[in-house]
């Protein structure tokens, strides 16, 4: 899987070093534990059914962080706001970045998996095409999935049906700076590695690993893609971020048990969040 599939990949899946989903946050100081989720954001949400211990851990915590607070992304002024950023400058459009080759090829691409031909997305910018070539990808392999039921949103839902108070780890538009804020030449060359074969085959691979709980075949998956990736490109889009919500999630525990929804390998290694929640005091294990 090439370096573009992996840096989207990696918002959306999460898996741990003993293959488990659900971990309990505890000791340090405060009365009652919090939980921390692995998600994909395009599994079927019927994954939490096969989860031992989900509903109790739920229904237990006052609290829900997502990555980001879902509901804002209908805020008109956010979606306007988005708009712009997911925009290319009118001297940089995919017709400009891309040669007439890459430009057709592109075009067969996003006929295929997104129904539109290329001249009508020419002025969105490279990665906003990846994210969604991408994202329809994963789609096909979980037909399960229902985009008015999606897993991350819906948990959000149910926090709020509950009386829970729901909050995000960092803001939409840092998420979209995260994302779209690469130099146009560089996202031009990860839309293109999308062209090579094999992708779909590799996210079918990933959705099954992940539905599975299959530690080994997602640590294979992910460390094939992890290599082609800068240092500097996986602080930005990890082990930066897991550092801030660390911090940020320290005063959460222990003011109130908080649910906490994540991805994107966010959190196993020696950098990932649940470490960095040991080194801050916490216990931190399975709920088995």
């Amino acid at each position: 899987m090439k370096r573009v599939a992996f840096m989207l990949i990696a918002l959306t899946l999460a898996f741990t070093a003993d293959a488990q989903l659900l971990w309990r946050v505890s000791g340090g100081g405060v009365e009652k534990p919090s939980y921390i989720f692995g998600t994909h954001h395009v599994a079927s949400s019927s994954i939490t059914d096969s989860i031992r211990g989900f509903k109790d851990a739920f229904a237990a915590c006052s609290r829900v962080y997502g990555e980001v607070v879902m509901d804002s992304m209908m805020m008109p002024e956010v979606q306007m706001g988005m708009a712009r950023k997911m925009a290319a400058p009118p001297d940089s459009t995919l017709h400009v970045l891309l040669s007439p080759d890459e430009y057709a090829r592109v075009d067969s691409l996003t006929g295929l998996y997104l129904g539109i031909g290329l001249q009508q997305l020419d002025m969105l910018k490279p990665a906003v095409l990846s994210a969604q070539l991408v994202v329809v990808m994963s789609m096909k392999a979980f037909p399960e999935f229902d985009v008015q039921n999606q897993l991350d949103a819906l948990l959000q839902q149910q926090a709020r049906s509950a009386g829970k108070a729901v909050f995000g780890l960092e803001s939409l538009d840092s998420q979209v700076d995260l994302l779209y804020g690469a130099p146009l030449s560089e996202q031009a060359d990860d839309l293109l590695s999308l062209l090579e074969p094999g992708h779909e085959k590799e996210m079918h691979e990933l959705a099954d690993a992940y539905m599975r709980q299959d530690l080994e075949t997602l640590q294979q998956l992910v460390e094939e893609s992890e290599g082609e990736s800068s240092p500097e490109e996986l602080d930005r889009m990890i082990y930066d971020r897991n550092r801030r919500w660390a911090e940020t999630l320290a005063p959460v525990f222990a003011d109130a048990p908080s649910f906490v929804v994540v991805g994107a390998g966010h959190l196993p290694g020696d950098r990932g969040l649940l470490a960095l929640l040991r080194e801050k005091g916490y216990t931190v294990e399975p709920v088995m």
